[in-house]
């Protein structure tokens, strides 16, 4: 995570170098998240935004757009070919790629949601259900799960080789039909017995957000929860 002002100190940098002719960005570029490199983005005038934009990894690209202020992201897909479009698609996350979709002409989006699999074009369907003031549009779906059945010495076995999804102080249990029963957090997990069943432990409070949840709302319950995440169910 950078700083602040090492953000617009590598903005200035960066705009320095393009309008020198020289595509590059320094070397704390390396540890920018999405919305740092929006925040670069956002700054470069328009001409200048596309060939930085190239020089970037397709896993990249769709984090950034999603990152972007809707005018921003509006200008710079503009600036994009239908193949450029298609090649972010392919590399998105499902939450990710509904902020491109809200962009897009309605021939081209349509065009991406088919050339998705069928988890992927489900995901995005479901998303879409929702309007972009509710907190099922843009539902993370990368998430720890695990079965009823474990007990706490099965979990703690099975996360020494897991690298946990950012954003993870819980860990979610379901059913077999992958139904939401409660969730365990990860300190609980070093001050119970081994043998205990996660179910045993598992809280199923109001900590708990609906679908259909106004993203303001949303954020003050999670904020409110002293958690990173809350899990999202839609009714």
């Amino acid at each position: 995570m950078v700083s602040q002002e090492q953000r617009e100190n590598a903005f200035l940098w960066t705009l320095d170098a393009l309008k020198n002719g020289d595509i590059a960005v320094p070397i704390i570029a390396r540890d920018f998240t999405p919305e740092d490199w929006a925040f670069i983005f956002e700054g470069l005038p328009k001409v200048l935004r596309l060939e930085l934009w190239e020089t970037l990894g397709e896993d990249k690209k769709s984090p950034i757009l999603a990152a972007m202020r809707d005018d921003s992201r509006e200008q710079l897909i503009s600036l994009l070919s239908s193949e450029n479009l298609e090649d972010v698609a392919r590399s998105s996350s499902a939450e990710h790629l509904v902020e491109i979709l809200d962009v897009l002409p309605n021939k081209i989006a349509k065009g991406l949601i088919k050339k998705l699999n069928s988890e992927e074009s489900g995901l995005v369907e479901e998303a879409l259900n929702y309007d972009d003031s509710q907190v099922g549009r843009y539902i993370n779906h990368d998430l720890y799960t695990v079965h009823k059945s474990a007990n706490v010495g099965d979990l703690l076995e099975e996360l020494k080789d897991e690298l946990l999804p950012a954003y993870t102080d819980s860990i979610l249990v379901v059913d077999d039909a992958d139904h939401y029963l409660g969730q365990v957090d990860i300190n609980a997990l070093f001050s119970n017995d081994s043998a205990l069943n996660l179910v045993q432990i598992a809280e199923f409070s109001d900590r708990v957000l609906s679908a259909d949840l106004d993203l303001y709302d949303a954020a003050e319950a999670v904020k409110s929860s002293g958690r990173s995440m809350l899990p999202v169910i839609a009714k």
